[in-house]
């Protein structure tokens, strides 16, 4: 699941969150995503992981990775969508 936007400093964002995934495998689930992104997405900027566990009674926790370009947003959510 995600959903995305544009941030602060004018880097488009979107948010994957651990629906799908054990809550014990979602760092690294994460983290192989921002992999994914850093080899594939030339404008990929960062990500951060939150944890909600505490204010959600759906999600443990939600990523949000940043991209300088909409392109590169657009390929990285049709690859994990």
């Amino acid at each position: 699941m995600y959903s995305d936007g544009v941030d602060a400093m004018l880097l488009y964002t979107v948010n994957l969150t651990d629906s799908d995934i054990h809550y014990n495998d979602s760092e690294k689930y994460f983290c192989e995503v921002a992999a994914w992104a850093k080899e594939n997405c030339q404008s990929f900027h960062n990500y951060n992981v939150y944890d909600v566990s505490d204010t959600s009674t759906q999600y443990d926790y939600v990523a949000q990775y940043r991209f300088k370009d909409e392109y590169d947003l657009t390929v990285f959510k049709l690859r994990w969508k």
